[in-house]
């Protein structure tokens, strides 16, 4: 008896876990060139990326030693993986037409080169372990050195941040007091982070403190089953 009356429900909970699921499971982009390899996927179940290989929230893109992974997101946002790094795309949020979207990646070593799409610049954000890069402009690249790296170089940066056009704001937290704090990067200019210590390439740079500290301001996000709707988010 309890079996009979309890069945539509089961059925309806399963059927509701494996809608929310597939709309989870939307791409969120591509792999567009693969050279020679890079992996990618969920936790350690990593799968070897092709050109054409699909991308989704959550998945973490890994080279090795030789390999350069390029990535087209639906946005239009470009994410070049060069060799021994390794990126999650955290989170992708696509809103086109306004302000409610939102791109987090983390990068935890290697090399970057990112290019930001379509959406409002306000939606970039791209992690380190050092602190996090709000991508004001357009072309920025991320050099970020392995915490686990027990050997280092004098004068090498934890992460390094170059802006090729437009600029961006790396907030981290200040060594000395804890508290958080924003460095503006301007086109044509680089900031060396080491040991939470900011230094500049140019001699014109703004002094670190410029922005009011805090960051790139997170954005509630709104649940839906397509990344190409408003206000979508996948695998919240």
């Amino acid at each position: 008896m309890y079996s009979r009356r309890w069945t539509p429900a089961l059925l309806f909970m399963v059927l509701f876990t494996m809608q929310s699921t597939l709309s989870n499971a939307e791409p969120i982009g591509v792999a567009a060139t693969v050279k020679p390899n890079a992996e990618g996927g969920v936790g350690t179940n990593l799968r070897t990326l092709s050109p054409g290989s699909e991308l989704h929230a959550k998945d973490t893109v890994r080279t090795g030693k030789v390999g350069q992974a390029d990535l087209v997101f639906i946005d239009s946002t470009n994410l070049t993986v060069g060799p021994t790094s390794e990126v999650v795309l955290d989170e992708f949020v696509y809103d086109p037409t306004g302000s409610s979207g939102k791109v987090v990646m983390q990068a935890t070593r290697g090399a970057f080169r990112f290019v930001t799409g379509k959406q409002d610049h306000r939606a970039y954000a791209l992690k380190t372990p050092y602190g996090t890069l709000g991508v004001r402009g357009t072309v920025v690249k991320v050099d970020v050195l392995d915490p686990k790296e027990k050997r280092r170089r004098r004068g090498e940066c934890d992460v390094k941040v170059t802006v090729e056009q437009g600029e961006g704001e790396f907030t981290l937290k200040d060594p000395d007091t804890g508290e958080l704090k924003t460095h503006r990067v301007r086109q044509g200019q680089s900031i060396c982070v080491s040991n939470g210590k900011v230094s500049y390439s140019t001699a014109n740079a703004q002094p670190p403190g410029g922005p009011p500290s805090g960051g790139v301001t997170p954005i509630p996000p709104q649940q839906c089953g397509s990344p190409a709707t408003p206000g979508c988010t996948q695998n919240q």
